[in-house]
């Protein structure tokens, strides 16, 4: 007999490790036992219809864009168009909004040669390092050079974020009646159902 026929008839399918969840379980009522069951089946639909939304989704934009392509070639730029299928149409809406990565600055200057100057901006964000705030020392030089004119070179946006582990130990913060009015300005998001 050979191996492999003795490896097909010795194998077992391997069976997955029990996952150990850390979460406690609740009971709870059989009407929220159907709704948990109605979720979870309406969370299957909604992932098989948002696969086959992008499958055909796909092959639209890739056909409108060719003719988004042709008509802008021909001066006629369209930002949206109407498509019509059998029974419906959709729309479809293109943004004047970009990414571009600096480091393929070069390459884009290569494509665009002269006109590079004309369809591309080039902005400077400056951020503080984090170890001149840390460093009294740093500060101190900083506020010495720059003095009374550090809003005329400078912009600061201040934002808050909570501490690790907040959601946690908030409650050894604040008694009941204060963490409501403390969620309407320390926001958390939505919880997932999964």
């Amino acid at each position: 007999m050979a191996l492999s026929s003795l490896l097909e008839k010795s194998a077992v399918s391997k069976k997955p490790a029990a996952k150990k969840s850390s979460s406690p379980s609740i009971e709870v009522s059989n009407d929220l036992k159907v709704a948990i069951d109605a979720f979870n089946k309406a969370k299957v639909e909604k992932k098989n219809a948002e696969a086959a939304m992008e499958i055909n989704g796909s092959k639209v934009i890739a056909h409108v864009r060719e003719v988004q392509d042709k008509d802008g070639f021909s001066g006629k730029y369209a930002k949206s168009y109407d498509v019509a299928g059998v029974n419906s149409k959709v729309k479809f809406v293109s943004a004047d909004k970009f990414s571009i990565a600096s480091d393929d600055e070069h390459l884009i200057a290569d494509i665009l040669a002269d006109k590079f100057s004309e369809f591309i901006k080039t902005k400077f964000s400056v951020t503080l390092k984090p170890s001149v705030l840390e460093s009294e020392e740093l500060s101190k030089e900083l506020e010495n050079l720059m003095g009374a004119k550090f809003n005329e070179f400078f912009d600061v946006v201040k934002s808050l974020s909570p501490c690790d582990d907040f959601d946690a130990k908030v409650y050894s913060a604040v008694d009941a009646d204060h963490l409501s009015d403390l969620r309407n300005f320390v926001k958390q998001n939505k919880p997932s159902l999964r």
